[in-house]
C-alpha cells in the first residue's frame, strides 16, 4: 500500500530529527502512530514486515472491542455475533495487514464508546474518565477522531430533549465535563506543539488538501445530492463486500479481490443483493427505533451517521474512510438480526403473517452474508494481493532490460524504489511522469510532456487511476506515437519506447 512507505518514512524522519516531530509531518496526521513506529525501528530495526505487526496488533484488538461493546449495549450474542463478522471482513483484514492507521483508530473509537456507555450505565466517574483517554488517545491518532465529540453531544442532545427542545443541561453534567476535560489534556502536548509552530492542520485537513493534492477530482458542491447518495451507498456496499474498490457499481460485477471473485457467479451475486437488501433495511430499523428514543438504537445510529455525513461532506474521495463506521454498522446489523430471530413464529400461522415473513426473509439474507464471509474472510489472507501489486509485477517483467542509462518515469517513485531495492536493482533513474500546475489557486498534477521529450524515457510506469484522471487526449496521443503498452497488469500500466 502506497501510505505504508509514507508512514514508514514518517518514523525514521522523527529519529533522524533527533525524535522531534518534524513540522511537515503535523498537516497530516498527529504523532502518535510514527512514534510508534519510530520506537518500532529504534528498538528492532523496524521495516514494512515489522511495522506491519502494529496494525496486525490492533486489528485483533478491534475484534476484542466490537465484542464488549456490542456485549455491553445488547448482548453476548450480539457482541459475538458482530465480532465475528469483523474478524471476517475483508476490507479490515487488508487494513489490518497494512501500515495504516485504520485499526488503530477504530480500536480507540469502539473503547471510547464502550467506556462512555459503562459510565452513563453505572454512573461512575471513573469510567468517564477512561472514555476520555480513549478519546484523547484517538486525537493523538488521527484528528477524525474528533467526530467523537459531535456524536456524543448529539446523542445526549437527542435522548435528554424536552419536546423538541433539546436538553443542553445534559453537557453540563460532571460525567460529560470529565470526558471533554480529560480527552483534551491527553491531547494538550500535540496542541501545544501546533500552537508553536504555528500549524493549523484542522483547516488543511478539511480545505486546503482538496485544492492542493485532489483537484482534478469533482468536489462536494459538484455532486448532486441524489448522485452523492447513490455513489456513497455503492462504496458502502462494496466495502461491506470486497477487499478492492473494484468489485460493483450497481448490480454490475466487474471484478474485485482474487478471494470475492472465487465465489460462484451466482453466490456472489446473491451476497451482492443481499447487500443492497441489508443496509438501508438496518438503517431504516435504527431510525424508527431512535424516533422513539431508544438510547441504545439513538447512540448507534447518531454514530453511524455522523461518520458518514463527514465522509460524504469532507472525503467523498476515501473509500477506507467508511471502514471505521462498519464495527457500528456490524452492531446495528446483528442486534437486528438476533430480534428477528427472538421473534419469529415458526408455526404453520405464522406463513400468514407479513412481519413473520418478512423478518424468515431477512434472516436468510443475514445467512447469505455471513456464509460468504467466512468464506472470503478465511481466504483473503491467502490469496488477495494488494491493489498496488501491479507495479512489483511490472518491475520483475522488465527487471533484466534495464540500465542506468534508460531512465523509467512513473507515478510512484518511492514505491518503485521499494522494490528495485527489494530485488537489487541498482543505479536506475527514475523520473516523476506529472508535473504540478497552479490553476484559479489550485493545484493539477498534469502529465510533464517536456521532461518526457528531454529524457525519452525508456519506461512508463503508471496506475491506470492516476492516469485516467490526470492524461488529457494530447498526452495519450504523444504516448501513443512514442510508446507500446506492454503490460496491464492489476491495473498498472507499463509503456516500452518504440524503437527508433
Amino acid at each position: 500500500m502506497p501510505d505504508e512507505l509514507i508512514y514508514s518514512n514518517f518514523a525514521y524522519a522523527i529519529i533522524a530529527s533527533d525524535w522531534g516531530w518534524p513540522t511537515y509531518q503535523m498537516y497530516a496526521q498527529p504523532p502518535l502512530f510514527p512514534y510508534i513506529l519510530a520506537i518500532t525501528t529504534f528498538f528492532f530495526q523496524g521495516g514494512l514486515e515489522t511495522f506491519r505487526l502494529i496494525p496486525i496488533f490492533f486489528g485483533i484488538l478491534d475484534v476484542i472491542a466490537i465484542y464488549f461493546l456490542g456485549k455491553i449495549i445488547y448482548s453476548s450474542r450480539v457482541g459475538l455475533l458482530s465480532a465475528l463478522l469483523l474478524a471476517f471482513s475483508s476490507y479490515h483484514i487488508l487494513y489490518s495487514r497494512s501500515v495504516e492507521i485504520e485499526t488503530m483508530l477504530i480500536f480507540f473509537i469502539l473503547a471510547s464508546m464502550y467506556f462512555f456507555w459503562r459510565a452513563y450505565a453505572e454512573n461512575k466517574l471513573f469510567y468517564a474518565a477512561i472514555a476520555g483517554i480513549f478519546i484523547g488517545l484517538g486525537n493523538n491518532t488521527k484528528y477524525s477522531e474528533f467526530l467523537l465529540y459531535p456524536i456524543l453531544i448529539f446523542y445526549l442532545l437527542w435522548i435528554n430533549r424536552k419536546g423538541f427542545l433539546p436538553g443542553w443541561k445534559a453537557l453540563l453534567e460532571k460525567k460529560f465535563v470529565v470526558i471533554i476535560i480529560i480527552s483534551i489534556l491527553v491531547f494538550t502536548p500535540v496542541l501545544i506543539t501546533l500552537y508553536y509552530y504555528e500549524v493549523n492542520p484542522f483547516y488543511w485537513q478539511l480545505f486546503e488538501r482538496y485544492k492542493t493534492q485532489f483537484a482534478s477530482y469533482k468536489s462536494i458542491s459538484q455532486f448532486g445530492f441524489t448522485e452523492l447518495i447513490i455513489r456513497g451507498y455503492d462504496n458502502y456496499v462494496g466495502m461491506l463486500i470486497d477487499a478492492t474498490t473494484n468489485l460493483s457499481k450497481g448490480l454490475y460485477i466487474k471484478s474485485g479481490s482474487i478471494a470475492t471473485m472465487s465465489l460462484p457467479q451466482t453466490w456472489l451475486l446473491l451476497l451482492v443483493i443481499s447487500t443492497y437488501i441489508l443496509l438501508p433495511i438496518t438503517i431504516l430499523y435504527y431510525l424508527y427505533f431512535s424516533l422513539k428514543n431508544e438510547k441504545r438504537e439513538s447512540f448507534l445510529l447518531i454514530a453511524f451517521l455522523i461518520f458518514n455525513v463527514f465522509v460524504a461532506l469532507f472525503a467523498t474521495r476515501f473509500q477506507y474512510y467508511l471502514l471505521w463506521n462498519v464495527p457500528l454498522f456490524f452492531i446495528m446489523l446483528s442486534n437486528m438480526i438476533c430480534n428477528f430471530r427472538d421473534k419469529v413464529n415458526l408455526n404453520i400461522s405464522g406463513l400468514y403473517d407479513i412481519k413473520n415473513i418478512s423478518r424468515i426473509f431477512f434472516i436468510l439474507l443475514f445467512g447469505i452474508f455471513l456464509l460468504s464471509y467466512l468464506y472470503i474472510g478465511t481466504l483473503s489472507p491467502f490469496v488477495n494481493e494488494s491493489p498496488k501489486v501491479g507495479y512489483e509485477k511490472n518491475i520483475l517483467k522488465i527487471k533484466n532490460n534495464i540500465s542506468p542509462i534508460d531512465p523509467i518515469a512513473t507515478d510512484a517513485i518511492d514505491m518503485t524504489y521499494y522494490y528495485f531495492d527489494k530485488y537489487d536493482i541498482k543505479y536506475v533513474p527514475l523520473v516523476q511522469i506529472y508535473i504540478i500546475e497552479k490553476k484559479l489557486e489550485k493545484q493539477y498534477l498534469k502529465v510533464n510532456i517536456d521532461l518526457l521529450n528531454a529524457i525519452s524515457p525508456k519506461y512508463i510506469l503508471v496506475s491506470i487511476y492516476s492516469f485516467s484522471a490526470y492524461a488529457t487526449n494530447y498526452d495519450r496521443t504523444y504516448i501513443k506515437e512514442r510508446y507500446n503498452l506492454i503490460s496491464n497488469e492489476n491495473d498498472i500500466l507499463l509503456f516500452e519506447r518504440k524503437s527508433s
